[in-house]
């Protein structure tokens, strides 16, 4: 799985393929909607939540459209690294949901890791 696509939460956000580390975000917006989909991966995402996380000050008539372009400028930047960016970022009417499948989560490695360690406290003495 070493060209399996990285998505980095700790640090700088942003995706690793290999040894290349790329921050394909167009705005603060993307770099936002992949962390809190990522944080939430699997899970089925209301996009009236994302809207109230991302645009907390705006109308919801057009930040419902500043949701699909940026959920849009997203897929088509990740689209090089992640081929199947269609099966990982799922779009339907009223959720987004980031599907882990196709991807690693450095956050979700970090928490197996820990949840290992702590159920076998002793392995390494």
């Amino acid at each position: 799985m070493a060209n399996t696509p990285t998505i980095n939460l700790f640090g700088r956000v942003g995706i690793t393929v290999g040894d290349e580390r790329i921050s394909p975000f167009r705005t603060r917006h993307g770099a936002m909607l992949l962390t809190y989909l990522s944080l939430h991966a699997g899970e089925p995402v209301s996009r009236t939540q994302l809207v109230e996380l991302l645009w907390p000050m705006s109308q919801e008539g057009s930040t419902r459209n500043r949701l699909s372009v940026t959920t849009y400028h997203l897929r088509t930047a990740l689209k090089p690294y992640i081929p199947e960016i269609d099966d990982v970022i799922i779009s339907a009417r009223d959720t987004i949901t980031l599907v882990p499948d196709n991807v690693q989560i450095d956050y979700l490695e970090f928490q197996r890791t820990v949840a290992l360690i702590q159920s076998n406290p002793n392995e390494g003495e």
